[in-house]
């Protein structure tokens, strides 16, 4: 299997990457950029979204909701601002159902109480300040720790409790420094604000051509950043001018003496960062060393910190839900929500020949209702449901729970643990009986969760493990990465995705950029980034998505003549045939075994059925994997002009779609900016990463759940042999009667 390298061997990719940069006289350089070790004397104390440091987690992190929930929230501060204390801000909005006389949220600063907050915000963010104390915090990574409870205002149903919900805002919320100190080192970084959308804005500064060369060291560089910086909404752009709002502008110079500057850009919250060499081998040379006297050490922090709700699990791993971060706690509501995301390894292949065992510890309280249960949902599917059947209260000690393997995917997996707990009190929903603060229902920590033995082998096309591991593209091995125009729009798509699927290996990813189409077939792995632009010839073809795509949609004819004759000629037999009417018997008998075929398919996989196919034609982008003339896989992303790419690329790469991603093909609708997953081409086996006979007989029996008509034919052919061979022996040795 190929594995993606630690953060430690974060450099030996980044050597392989030349670096050129702006001149030393470039007026778009800031007056205040000195060589590194330099002080500059008229440097300001930094103004991130008023002096805030920003939480480090991606934005959908950022709501809670339902009755009761938990959030954690992580910060740099550096050891001066620690020794010295400082603010902890949190700005909220709360949904308007939220019944103000009961909600309440309180805050520990790592793992210390720090006060609590009564949640009645709904028309607007509402800051809420708490004194970190001078020694309280930690030179480094901090923690602060967010616990709601909320309660709907007149709806006591448990469908009312998916209408609760607490923001909290990524821009306005951080820590504010009693003593900021100075920017002037890479570590300042991390005070870099965020924009109103949640996102940390990269812009890399430069009026060099944009050409190949550029690219990749943009890519470098850029790359290095944002697994320093660990946001996952890390937007990355390429332009002459500096960037506006919050940020960070990286500026890459020729001329002078070497040194690595940083200094505040030109707004508040923003932030310039310089290269600086003699020539373009010695800023490659001074990245290297960058990284590996500066930034090692808050590499190697950031990958060591402990992630709230967030496990890796290999085969034969278990994890707790204490080493995820949570704590046994009562809990007095209607239904209890647990959420955590689950890191499958990018050679598991999902079938039925095992599950996964979700081992329960916990209790339940006198006076629950009959059909009082505990759904487990995988990836917004419910996968199984136990009841609680004793309304007297019961203790679960090791309850097992099997989830299906084929319910996961490689990459990451959103498991939720629902426990619906109602009382006869609730149907009455009064304010004399209401029971919003006796225990109901308590989860042990020691719940646990584990992986069986799996069947090891790579399988492409897959963009679930693209996104959970940067596979095949995180192995540290050189790709090509092409782009069909050299556009400030197409370099910043490119470089935000090479970004994002940088944090997903742990580690730089070696891109190598290549200006225009593919001119044949590509051989391994390799990136396609297209945006044709409205005034080419070719821009009506573009319209489409990639012919690894399969078209569902009935009388889209003109969006299925780019896949080829055979969809052409489906589309049109889909949209001339008047529901069967005209069909003979054996065609309508063949057309409803097809219906029923791929019914059958999706619920085998724990698809749900949608009533339209998304239209195409409006897609904002669209990304598909298509196996490549050698072994591996390109995935082109296809945009109708720069623009869009660059949007549709964002929207790709932000923290509410990456995760979701899977299958061989997905598309971001142009009006919702919404991901619909469509299918792709077939998987095909890439690689089999474990030689062994348990391995070859785990995939033998995933290969034949995925095929289950040839097994059933087998089978049958099975039966049939035995019985014609009993046939023939019967006949030749005939019979005997002991009469």
């Amino acid at each position: 299997m190929r594995k993606s390298q630690s953060l430690i061997n974060a450099t030996l990719l980044l050597s392989a990457l030349s670096t050129p940069a702006l001149s030393a006289d470039n007026p778009l350089l800031p007056s205040s950029v000195t060589p590194a070790g330099a002080v500059e004397p008229k440097a300001q104390a930094i103004a991130a979204a008023s002096g805030l440091t920003p939480f480090i987690e991606a934005a959908t992190r950022f709501r809670l909701s339902g009755e009761s929930d938990t959030a954690e929230f992580t910060f740099w501060a550096s050891k001066a601002e620690a020794e010295a204390g400082g603010d902890i801000v949190l700005a909220y909005k709360n949904a308007v159902s939220v019944l103000p006389d009961t909600g309440r949220a309180s805050v520990a600063i790592n793992g210390k109480p720090a006060g609590e907050f009564k949640i009645a915000s709904p028309f607007d963010f509402t800051p809420q300040s708490f004194k970190a104390a001078p020694g309280s915090l930690r030179a480094g990574y901090n923690v602060v720790r967010l616990k709601i409870a909320q309660h709907h205002r007149i709806d006591c149903s448990l469908t009312a409790t998916y209408e609760l919900w607490t923001d909290v805002s990524s821009a306005r919320s951080g820590f504010r420094p009693a003593n900021p100190g100075m920017v002037g080192v890479l570590a300042d970084l991390n005070k870099a604000g965020r924009l109103a959308n949640g996102s940390t804005d990269l812009r890399v500064v430069t009026d060099t051509k944009t050409d190949a060369s550029l690219l990749n060291a943009a890519s470098g560089v850029a790359q290095a950043v944002g697994l320093y910086l660990g946001r996952p909404d890390l937007t990355v752009s390429l332009s002459d001018r500096p960037g506006q709002g919050p940020g960070i502008d990286l500026y890459l110079m020729i001329g002078g003496p070497a040194g690595v500057s940083v200094a505040p850009g030109g707004e508040a919250g923003r932030i310039a960062v310089t290269f600086r060499a003699p020539s373009s081998a010695a800023v490659h040379d001074l990245l290297v060393e960058t990284v590996k006297k500066d930034m090692m050490t808050g590499l190697r922090d950031l990958n060591a910190r402990k992630r709230f709700a967030e496990v890796r699990l290999d085969a034969g791993k278990t994890a707790t839900l204490k080493e995820m971060g949570f704590h046994s706690e009562p809990f007095a509501g209607r239904m209890m929500r647990t959420r955590f995301d689950m890191t499958m390894p990018a050679d598991f292949y999902p079938a039925d020949y095992g599950s996964v065992a979700l081992t329960l510890n916990a209790a339940t309280a006198p006076g629950l209702e009959p059909q009082s249960q505990m759904l487990v949902r995988v990836n917004d599917v419910v996968v199984n449901a136990f009841p609680f059947r004793n309304t007297d209260g019961q203790n679960f000690d090791g309850k097992l729970i099997e989830l299906p393997l084929r319910a996961f995917r490689p990459g990451v997996n959103r498991v939720e643990m629902l426990a619906e707990l109602p009382r006869a009190s609730d149907k009455a929903c009064t304010p004399d009986t209401r029971e919003d603060i006796k225990p109901r229902y308590i989860l042990l920590d020691t719940t646990s969760i584990g992986v069986p033995e799996l069947a090891r082998v790579t399988r492409l096309p897959d963009l679930g493990a693209m996104a959970g591991s940067a596979y095949p593209y995180g192995d540290g091995k050189p790709f090509p990465v092409y782009l069909d125009q050299a556009t400030p729009q197409a370099a910043g798509a490119a470089l935000t995705l090479l970004a994002r699927l940088a944090q997903s290996a742990k580690a730089p990813v070696n891109a190598d950029f290549r200006i225009g189409k593919p001119g044949g077939p590509i051989a391994g792995d390799a990136l396609v980034l297209i945006g044709a632009g409205e005034n080419e010839e070719t821009a009506a073809d573009d319209r489409t998505i990639p012919a690894a795509v399969s078209l569902e949609q009935t009388g889209a004819i003109e969006v299925a003549a780019s896949g080829g004759e055979d969809q052409l000629i489906t589309a049109f037999r889909q949209s001339a045939t008047d529901d069967g009417a005209d069909l003979s018997w054996s065609s309508r008998f063949s057309a409803t075994a097809d219906r029923l075929g791929h019914r059958f398919k999706r619920w085998l996989n724990y698809q749900s059925e949608t009533t339209s196919a998304p239209d195409l034609r409006n897609a904002l982008v669209t990304i598909a994997q298509s196996p490549s003339a050698g072994d591996g896989a390109t995935t082109e992303i296809r945009a109708n002009t720069p623009e869009d790419l660059a949007l549709g690329v964002k929207k790709l790469a932000s923290s509410d779609i990456w995760p979701r991603l899977g299958g061989g093909a997905a598309a971001i609708a142009a009006d919702t900016l919404t991901l619909a997953a469509l299918d792709g081409a077939s998987p095909r086996f890439s690689d089999v990463t474990e030689q062994s006979v348990g391995n070859y007989r785990r995939i033998a029996a995933a290969w034949l759940s995925d095929n289950f008509k040839i097994y059933v034919g087998l089978v049958i052919g099975l039966i049939g042999f035995f019985a014609a061979w009993l046939g023939f022996v019967v006949q030749r040795k005939g019979t005997r009667s002991d009469a």
